[in-house]
């Protein structure tokens, strides 16, 4: 299944809003006690990069912006909203 452009644009607007929701919903999910990253890599950046552990995400989110002019098949993107969604709904679900 190919793509239009502003079907790919849109979801990598998706892909970045779930970026931002992981790193905020993460915070928060870390503010409580017992909680822990179970991302071996984000917990690595926790540790190395501290409070700017999220530099990388940045970095992604760039990337997928860069990307995004070549897109031609739905199915990656799909697939990579569908995961980030699960891990901020994960995140969130730590909250309550």
């Amino acid at each position: 299944m190919f793509v239009r452009a502003r079907t790919g644009h849109v979801l990598i607007t998706i892909l970045i809003a779930l970026q931002i929701a992981d790193v905020l919903s993460t915070q928060a999910a870390l503010s409580r006690p017992g909680v822990f990253e179970a991302n071996p890599l984000m917990a690595w950046c926790q540790i190395h990069l501290g409070a700017v552990w999220w530099l990388p995400k940045v970095g992604l989110a760039v990337l997928l912006v860069c990307t995004a002019s070549r897109i031609t098949m739905v199915w990656p993107y799909t697939a990579l909203c569908v995961c980030y969604g699960l891990v901020v709904a994960g995140n969130v679900g730590l909250l309550w």
